[in-house]
């Protein structure tokens, strides 16, 4: 062991100087706080306030100090604004506290109002009188008195050695020491006095600890005043001098647990000494030869525990509408989803809510709020080990539609309609999804999507009713809209088109298994079937009103439709239409046409009129685990080559507008195959126009039992 020491009447000991690699930044391991307190110079002896805001430590041979670079240890100071901002530049604290050659800082009391050093000084001239403690007050004007001494028993007389180290419990009441009662030794032993009722300091007491070893310093009390740290050079340690604790076993301190080493974190094959802690023993301080700049000791700064085990969150309602905070008149609450805890609910009475959510778990907010929907804010703090802060945005977005309670009422009051049923109910052509009908009163319930205008037309019985315009253009949030729409008992009975057929199976070709049932799908809209035929396998009915194109389709689960499109603009009156409606069961290898695709002449360019099919594509595809390939053809005009390359930049295109609406692309391929699939015969128009098509074909799929 190469060793040097500072010599000094009061100085702080120094071992054997190396470097050693520390262990990964992590939240809990030793930091370096920077050079604003490290420099090439040795620092020791670090003491930290209770807020961890504020340290002290002595610099041993900094050209700044009073006595320079050759044998000198003088006082400093660093603050920081808060725990997470860096440190300060180093300030050296006045000559009403750096007195002497070599300076010594044993204690920092009473919120730093306090300052406990090393020596005694005379009463008159005020120069160093002799080895001892003395404390000091710092005045209201940021003065400080003169030193008044501290009487320890016996501390004068057994403190002879070269060196000498000390702590004070932040409350001031105990006091621990390491120094040695031989003239000039090295080899220190550890002592102990209390502050008694009537004011006066115990004997010194010795901490009679298990095999001493070498030597045992820089002692220190932590807050519960059961545990004595100190540095030590002892058997079994890792090759220098190392950090240990003990636990007094007795309230009178006088027997002592076995030295116990400190984590491998702290403690190197180097020196450590001088460990501390603030008065709540959030952290601590250290000093080490460990990592250090230009073999001089360093102070390094731990943390031990999170004083405020939680994240600070700032917590912002907003309406999607405008971005503004969340109006009180929708009554909004904060919801705050806690795993394995009932749901917490908050009154949001201001624009921002501030909220603390402990560390280590996940957690999910959104907002309640009258007619409104939210999303979810989900934050995850399992792997968070420090305080800190975030804001979140909820967003609360008004319900997209209004409730329309429509009565069907009679344009002569002495004459009262009752609906016995309602046939057809259209909101600009379209079917109204899942009405709920009240024929006792002829009212009918449902909900329609608020920001446009709408024209309502409706069958009842077998009345067509006067057409309703409903203005919603200038809506943006949910409402209830009560209102009526007039019939006239004496008008002529409805002129409508009947359409009847069956829904073929077209791996089979028969009618779909009425084990199956399905769903009729008109403009996208459900309709129901209106068949009296509940035996008869696959047959259904409709009735719609003549003067329209209709889009026409089979929703069932596990089946992919083939859409048909049906035009009445020019259909008679009261005329009834067969029409089958095809569906394709999904099968690995099944090949299934998408109906209704129109490209650019000789481009690959996708007609909008195609858009309404491919989007209820990608809605299939969406809805289910599959992989499907989208294969283009073409009819026999042309070279093979062009057309090849046709194809296959239209299934390319056809792709690309499937995944711009959300379908994953690992779900989709493409292939232009050209000429070389027809499914009809090309020498006619009609059979060109069945080969110029877009297929998709099932390559794998996954379907619930």
């Amino acid at each position: 062991m190469r060793s040097f020491f500072l010599l000094a009447f009061c100085g702080l000991f120094l071992g054997s100087v190396y470097a050693q690699q520390t262990p990964a930044s992590h939240p809990f391991m030793p930091k370096d706080p920077g050079e604003a307190i490290n420099s090439s110079a040795h620092e020791l002896n670090p003491i930290l306030s209770e807020d961890g805001l504020t340290l002290y430590f002595v610099r041993a041979d900094h050209p700044d100090n009073k006595f320079g670079v050759d044998g000198s240890q003088d006082i400093w100071v660093s603050t920081r604004a808060d725990l997470k901002s860096p440190w300060s530049e180093a300030k050296r604290l006045p000559d009403e506290i750096n007195r002497i050659q070599y300076n010594a800082l044993y204690a920092v009391l009473d919120s730093g109002q306090t300052f406990i050093i090393a020596g005694r000084f005379g009463k008159k001239s005020l120069n160093y009188h002799r080895r001892g403690l003395s404390m000091i007050k710092k005045n209201a004007d940021g003065s400080f008195s003169q030193p008044m001494r501290l009487k320890i028993p016996r501390y004068e007389r057994k403190n002879k050695g070269t060196t000498a180290t000390a702590s004070f419990h932040s409350d001031g009441s105990l006091m621990a020491v390491g120094m040695s009662k031989n003239f000039e030794s090295f080899k220190q032993r550890l002592y102990i006095s209390q502050l008694k009722p009537n004011g006066k300091w115990s004997k010194l007491k010795k901490v009679k600890v298990e095999r001493p070893g070498y030597s045992n310093e820089s002692p220190f009390f932590s807050q519960d005043k059961k545990t004595l740290y100190f540095s030590a050079l002892r058997k079994g340690g890792q090759g220098d001098y190392d950090l240990y604790k003990i636990q007094a076993l007795d309230v009178k301190y006088k027997t002592w647990s076995t030295p116990e080493q400190l984590s491998d974190t702290l403690n190197s094959t180097v020196w450590e000494g001088y460990y501390r802690e603030n008065a709540k023993g959030s952290y601590a301080v250290f000093a080490t030869s460990n990592q250090s700049r230009a073999e001089a000791a360093d102070i390094r700064l731990v943390k031990k525990y999170e004083e405020k085990p939680w994240f600070d969150l700032k917590i912002k309602l907003v309406d999607s509408r405008n971005g503004m905070p969340l109006d009180v008149k929708y009554s909004p609450k904060l919801l705050v989803l806690k795993p394995g805890q009932a749901v917490e609910e908050i009154n949001v009475a201001d624009s921002l809510i501030a909220y603390q959510q402990p560390l280590k778990n996940k957690y999910s907010y959104t907002a309640k709020a009258n007619y409104f929907k939210s999303d979810t804010i989900e934050v995850d703090l399992e792997k968070e080990l420090e305080n800190g802060t975030q804001e979140l945005v909820v967003t609360a977005t008004p319900f997209p539609y209004v409730d329309v309670n429509l009565k069907m009422q009679s344009t002569d009051a002495s004459k009262p309609f009752a609906m016995t049923k309602l046939k057809l109910l259209t909101a600009n052509g379209a079917a109204v999804p899942s009405p709920e009908y009240d024929y006792s009163q002829g009212m009918v319930k449902f909900q329609l999507k608020h920001g446009s205008n709408y024209r309502l037309e409706a069958m009842v019985n077998d009345f067509i009713a006067r057409p309703l315009e409903l203005p919603l253009s200038n809506v943006n949030e949910y409402q209830t809209i009560d209102t009526i729409m007039r019939l006239r008992p004496e008008v002529v009975k409805a002129v409508v088109v009947k359409l009847e057929g069956y829904v073929i199976d077209k791996k089979t070709g028969k009618p779909l298994n009425r084990r199956k049932p399905f769903d009729l799908l008109v403009n996208d809209t459900i309709r129901m079937n209106e068949s009296a035929d509940t035996i008869s396998p696959g047959i259904y009915a409709l009735s719609l009103l003549p003067g329209r194109i209709y889009v026409l389709g089979v929703q069932r689960r596990g089946y992919a439709s083939l859409f048909d499109i049906l035009d009445l603009r020019t259909a008679k009156a009261s005329a009834t239409l067969k029409k089958d409606l095809t569906v394709v069961p999904l099968e690995v290898g099944q090949s299934i046409k998408i109906n209704n695709i129109l490209f650019e002449t000789g481009k690959a360019t996708i007609q909008k009129s195609s858009f309404p099919e491919l989007d209820r594509l990608a809605e299939f595809l969406n809805d289910y685990e599959i992989k499907a390939e989208i294969a283009g053809h073409t009819d026999n005009v042309g070279k093979a080559a062009s057309n090849l390359k046709l194809s296959d930049d239209r299934a390319k295109s056809v792709v690309n507008y499937l995944v711009s609406k959300g379908v994953e692309s690992s779900k989709l391929s493409f292939k232009g195959y050209g000429m070389t699939k027809p499914v009809a015969d090309n020498k006619t128009t009609k059979g060109k126009a069945e080969n110029r098509r877009v297929e998709f074909t099932v390559l794998d799929i996954v379907l619930e039992e």
